[in-house]
């Protein structure tokens, strides 16, 4: 899986230019944003499926949507600045 959007930058912060990374997850969906969350503590795959009530299988796709969707919210949000 893809993870380039999903990791803090190299101040250890998740900021983009526009609006941080936490502002951007708060808006997304519940289900994508506890998804993200839970990963951004550390919690690998089987323990996102389980704190989400979801088959360990479905969490990489959640996540590839999440951050797709996350991706997009920042991006409006850097055009923006």
């Amino acid at each position: 899986m893809s993870t380039w959007l999903l990791r803090p930058d190299r101040s250890g912060r998740h900021s983009f230019p526009g609006m941080d990374r936490s502002t951007a997850i708060d808006r997304l969906p519940e289900a994508y944003a506890a998804a993200l969350r839970l990963q951004d503590k550390g919690h690998d795959d089987k323990a996102i499926a389980a704190r989400l009530d979801l088959a360990p299988a479905a969490v990489g796709p959640l996540l590839l949507v999440a951050a797709a969707k996350l991706h997009s919210i920042l991006a409006t949000a850097q055009e923006g600045t």
